[in-house]
């Protein structure tokens, strides 16, 4: 699963990330049902329910709310690239509406779409519904590593690199402890 937004070590909240799971599981469901790639080269436009924004939230009085922090911040955070002939700059996603009894609307840009695209292609051994359920960014982003090797068996690393991935850097070895277990 490693691509440029996956290597990327943005600093998500457990929102943003549940966002970016729904982008990838309607793209994945999109290539399972046989849409031409072509489709991710335009805007995509998408909507998750709203029983599912309530559903997965720990406070769903509050869950609307959040969200919509979780999509300003997504459609502010860069996404920005050298390409052959120069650059690109945009945002993760451009635009999230909330739509009473209907749920959050999140449109994304056809210049970000392929990159979405690229890591829904590599989805494989990976549980967006699991991940989304996980109540810390940082227990997010372990499981998301855990799934990238499941298929290899094992992977081994220092403490140091674990606290570099879960960017966790000069933590005490208990505060990585204790934000895996969140």
């Amino acid at each position: 699963q490693s691509t440029y937004l996956t290597d990327a070590r943005y600093s998500y909240t457990v929102n943003e990330k549940r966002i970016l799971y729904h982008v990838l599981v309607f793209i994945k469901n999109a290539m399972n049902e046989g849409v031409s790639e072509s489709m991710f080269r335009e805007t995509l436009y998408m909507t998750i329910p709203e029983a599912q924004v309530k559903k997965l939230h720990p406070d769903p009085d509050n869950a609307v709310r959040d969200m919509r922090v979780a999509a300003k911040k997504l459609r502010i955070r860069e996404v920005s690239y050298d390409t052959e002939g120069g650059w690109m700059e945009a945002g993760m996603i451009s635009s999230g509406e909330y739509i009473k009894g209907k749920g959050l609307e999140v449109e994304i840009s056809r210049k970000v779409a392929p990159l979405y695209l690229e890591v829904a292609r590599n989805f494989t051994a990976f549980s967006a519904l699991v991940a989304m359920t996980l109540q810390s960014s940082y227990s997010q982003r372990f499981y998301e590593f855990c799934s990238r090797w499941k298929d290899v068996g094992f992977f081994t690393f220092t403490p140091e690199d674990l606290a570099f991935r879960l960017k966790l850097e000069g933590s005490p070895a208990g505060e990585l402890k204790k934000a895996i277990e969140k």
